[in-house]
């Protein structure tokens, strides 16, 4: 039998391996192996083969679960587009009892369609009644685990902090089809479901949905998409504020707005004058009079600020203030969404917004928009103090109607071939040497080249070089590729390059 190993292995070798069991294993099961020197876990891909001439190593157990047809295609799937091993891959997704029989339901029109509505509590009373109508299992996603709790009550809540015995009786439940509504973060994409029809992507513009930091970088919103269609779910876009690409798909006609009521963004913008630079005061002091009087008044005051080094910035808004005032001032960085009520607060101060407007980042504007959006449910006053040193900018982003800013996004976006228009993916080639790292770079870029000549609406760029971890003293390349996703992913599964991020965080 073909087994996939869950370690990493060397970029372009073999997934699986033959090894030979005394008892039948099902294809999913995971098992025991010998593996070299060591003994590791590894699933089952391929249960019926001939044994080979040649010697082979025996299974030393299986461990009583395995993953279901659809976890495997889905599994597939990822490895192919992330440019990870199989076996590797495969080890992310929680396995079902050995015993039950799992199955999927394949439907043969699935739907979608976009929830906007700014209000959350009326937003997830929709989402309650949606999921209380299907009769197949419903997967409710999240961008961050502190919003599960707005769900209470509805579902089975799943997110990698539970420990391994809650993981295996969700696992569980999910698998012979007693669990029907599952709440979670990406880790509930993983699940063996057993009848999955609906997939609801709560808050679906939210950054928060990007694995960046660890293989494989998916994007959870990507990844509900694959697993809709695999599964043949209808998913829904439930948002306060759609991102551009849902506002493209409901004018394409591809998604079917339930709702459309989405948050309206409304702010008063306070410049740097003349006196706040000459005596170089880190924000205006017109702004900082503003917060320390509703601060004075008993207001709560949320305020923004992108910098860790906040140590002046504090200095300038407690100054003359009692104790008292201070405890009525928030202020931090994007950490406070997590630890704040917007039930707590009267007003919102976003300072310096510019940290977040980045140069060489083509999402820049439509993050700045959805910051804004969101600082808007913690505003009272329904109304957000922005102070900027770039009033002009500010306001042609902030304070441009939503119809102005997504006709002349879409206009730049469809020039320059980036999403919706276009799928993004960023190749990257690591070396210790700069000299071989480029070289392999260059390699690759001519390889994709050929390989998409006569594909309409592809583009290949780079390599751009980027310094590696300095422990490891890696040079890393990076060759971005656009185009249909469909296309692109044959073109370089097969490339000598070391990781793939499909819906990269940064392009450079």
């Amino acid at each position: 039998m073909q087994v996939a190993p869950c370690i990493p292995l060397g970029a372009g070798g073999k997934e699986t391996y033959t090894y030979h069991a005394y008892e039948a294993v099902p294809e999913g099961t995971f098992v025991t192996i010998p593996f070299g020197k060591q003994v590791v876990e590894g699933v089952v891909i391929v249960s019926n083969i001939r044994r080979p001439k040649y010697p082979t190593k025996a299974i030393i157990k299986h461990t009583g679960r395995h993953l279901t047809p659809l976890q495997i295609q889905f599994g597939k799937w990822l490895a192919t587009a992330a440019h990870g091993g199989l076996g590797y891959t495969l080890r992310l997704f929680e396995g079902a009892p050995l015993q039950e029989k799992v199955s999927s339901t394949k439907r043969k029109k699935p739907a979608s369609s976009a929830l906007i509505e700014q209000g959350m509590h009326a937003r997830i009373e929709q989402i309650r009644k949606m999921a209380g109508k299907e009769r197949g299992q419903v997967l409710i996603l999240v961008p961050e685990i502190h919003i599960l709790h707005a769900y209470a009550g509805m579902g089975e809540m799943f997110h990698a902090g539970l420990k391994q015995s809650q993981k295996k009786k969700i696992s569980t439940g999910v698998a012979d089809g007693s669990i029907r509504v599952i709440i979670g973060t990406q880790k509930a994409l993983f699940l063996p479901y057993h009848n999955l029809s609906l997939i609801i992507i709560d808050e679906e513009q939210s950054d928060s949905y990007k694995l960046w930091d660890q293989y494989p970088r998916l994007h959870t919103v990507r990844g509900a998409r694959v697993l809709a269609h695999l599964a043949g779910a209808s998913i829904t876009y439930a948002t306060s504020y759609p991102s551009l690409a849902l506002r493209f798909m409901i004018q394409e006609g591809t998604v079917t707005p339930l709702t459309d009521a989405p948050t309206q963004i409304t702010s008063d913008i306070i410049p740097f004058t003349f006196e706040d630079m000459k005596f170089k005061r880190p924000i205006p002091d017109e702004a900082a009079s503003i917060i320390r009087r509703l601060a004075r008044e008993g207001k709560r005051v949320f305020v923004l600020y992108m910098k860790k080094d906040s140590a002046k910035v504090e200095d300038s808004l407690y100054r003359n203030l009692g104790a008292r005032a201070r405890k009525n001032i928030l202020f931090g960085t994007n950490a406070l969404f997590a630890k704040t009520d917007p039930a707590d607060t009267d007003c919102v101060a976003w300072l310096l917004p510019e940290f977040s407007m980045r140069v060489f980042e083509y999402r820049s504007y439509e993050r700045v928009r959805m910051i804004a959006a969101r600082l808007m449910t913690y505003s009272k006053k329904h109304s957000l103090l922005i102070a900027t040193r770039y009033p002009d900018m500010a306001r042609d982003i902030i304070q441009s109607s939503d119809d102005v800013w997504y006709k002349r996004s879409l206009e730049e976006r469809s020039r320059l071939k980036l999403p919706p228009f276009s799928d993004l993916v960023r190749l990257t080639i690591r070396d210790k040497k700069d000299t071989a790292a480029y070289n392999r770079a260059l390699s690759v870029r001519m390889m994709l080249k050929q390989s998409l000549a006569t594909i309409e609406g592809t583009k290949v760029l780079g390599p751009f070089q980027e310094r590696g971890a300095s422990k490891k003293k890696l040079v890393e390349y990076h060759v971005l590729v656009s185009g249909p996703l469909k296309s692109l992913i044959p073109a370089y599964k097969d490339l000598p390059i070391d990781a793939a991020d499909v819906d990269p965080q940064k392009i450079i």
